[in-house]
């Protein structure tokens, strides 16, 4: 699976998006919700216990403090896609994001991230992938 686009999305009363509908496909009734830098990330449970291993493995191999597992595991919610595609952030999470009203949600390429737009905008404006491909790319 793979995520990729862009989609201005409107967070309710309630703080619910929705979920476009390209995206809405790759996850079941269940899906994952961490804090990240500056926005919140949303996994698949494929996607959350794959990076979960992998950050397991960094712990084990002594890479990366043992916090760094238990901030992520306090810090997650599991969420519900409802029969719309919506999906509900808690008011914690949506405080940790600077979340308000007007969203952006994206992909980036192994999940998806939701983006409050004034935070949004200047991330995407960014000429890192300009110099990546002009500096020869993959």
């Amino acid at each position: 699976m793979v995520f990729v686009g862009s989609h201005e999305h409107t967070l309710d009363e309630k703080g619910r998006f929705v979920l476009p509908a390209k995206f809405r496909n790759y996850f079941s009734e269940v899906a994952y919700v961490s804090p990240a830098a500056n926005c919140l990330a949303l996994h698949t449970p494929l996607g959350f216990e794959e990076m979960i291993d992998r950050l397991k493995l960094q712990v084990q191999s002594r890479e990366v403090d043992r916090k760094v597992l238990r901030q992520i595991g306090a810090s997650a919610e599991e969420v519900r896609v409802d029969a719309q595609g919506r999906v509900t952030l808690s008011q914690r999470l949506r405080d940790n994001a600077s979340l308000r009203t007007e969203v952006v949600v994206c992909g980036v390429i192994d999940h998806v991230e939701i983006w409050s737009t004034d935070r949004w905008e200047p991330e995407s404006n960014s000429s890192l992938v300009e110099a990546f491909w002009s500096d020869g790319g993959v």
